[in-house]
């Protein structure tokens, strides 16, 4: 009777036993199928894409020469890019004048430095600078400390003021920076010449029509070529348009002897160059 009762529960839980085994072979059987038709379509998907890339690069042609480029697609044009430099006398200056005065007080430092300061202006003025083109002014007062036997003390003050000159009137500039420095500034710095706003226009729109010119010579050379027939611009784009500032430094301002054995200071504001450049797509056929 116990053999029987043994023999059934060994036949049940070897029954139970048996399901477990086949479900868990049933589901491993379909992850491992699911994960083989996930493969598939990054395959299939990859193969397609692949195949796009290749004809898409088939049907492209590109010719490169210089600063002009062909590309014959399937909507048949041709970019070409057009560039042109110009180059002009400055009519603009800027330049910075600075008056430092050291006093064992800030007020004294102070004092000392406004006296100076004003000296200056009117040297500017007089010899002609407008109150206008003095566009930017600067002023701080600060401690000189002395530091010994680990004591950092405050031995003093500095006071500086400065300001900056912009003026169109460029064969003064040497004149200005002699009377300042006589008047009292003892730090000039920053000298450069440039262009107006209003030159700067004239010449930006002057550049830009001879790079278009440029680029339709390049375009009419390209297209006759490659025996292709040049038709309407379906792109025009504007790429760099600028110049960079002549600059010049106090060390480069040459003193010319005068009769009166004072000597001046000339600076050559030099010449300034500014470039153009544009980008122009044709339909061609």
């Amino acid at each position: 009777m116990i053999s029987a009762i043994l023999r059934d529960i060994a036949r049940r839980y070897s029954q139970k036993i048996l399901k477990r085994y086949l479900s868990y072979k049933r589901h491993t059987y379909w992850e491992k199928m699911k994960e083989n038709l996930n493969l598939n379509v990054i395959l299939v998907v990859a193969i397609v894409v692949i195949a796009l890339v290749a004809v898409y690069s088939a049907s492209i042609k590109t010719t490169n020469i210089g600063d002009v480029i062909i590309t014959q697609a399937t909507q048949e044009s041709l970019t070409v890019t057009g560039s042109y430099t110009l180059y002009a006398n400055p009519d603009e200056a800027n330049f910075n004048i600075e008056v430092e005065t050291q006093a064992k007080t800030a007020i004294d430092a102070q004092d000392e430095n406004s006296v100076k300061m004003d000296s200056v202006k009117k040297a500017l003025l007089n010899e002609g600078l407008k109150t206008s083109e003095i566009v930017r002014s600067s002023y701080s007062v600060r401690p000189m400390y002395n530091y010994s036997g680990g004591i950092n003390e405050i031995v003093g003050y500095t006071a500086t003021h400065g300001l900056t000159i912009k003026t169109t009137n460029i064969d003064s500039i040497g004149k200005y920076i002699d009377v300042a420095v006589r008047a009292g500034a003892n730090d000039v710095g920053g000298i450069s010449f440039g262009l107006s706003d209003e030159k700067e226009a004239e010449l930006r729109a002057s550049a830009l029509k001879f790079a278009a010119e440029s680029a339709s010579t390049k375009a009419k050379s390209m297209a006759d070529g490659a025996g292709v027939k040049l038709g309407e611009i379906v792109q025009i784009s504007e790429g760099y348009v600028g110049y960079s500032p002549v600059y010049r430094s106090v060390a480069e301002a040459m003193p010319v002897p005068a009769p009166a054995a004072t000597p001046k200071t000339s600076i050559e504001p030099g010449t300034v160059e500014l470039s153009a450049s544009i980008s122009v797509t044709y339909k061609i056929g």
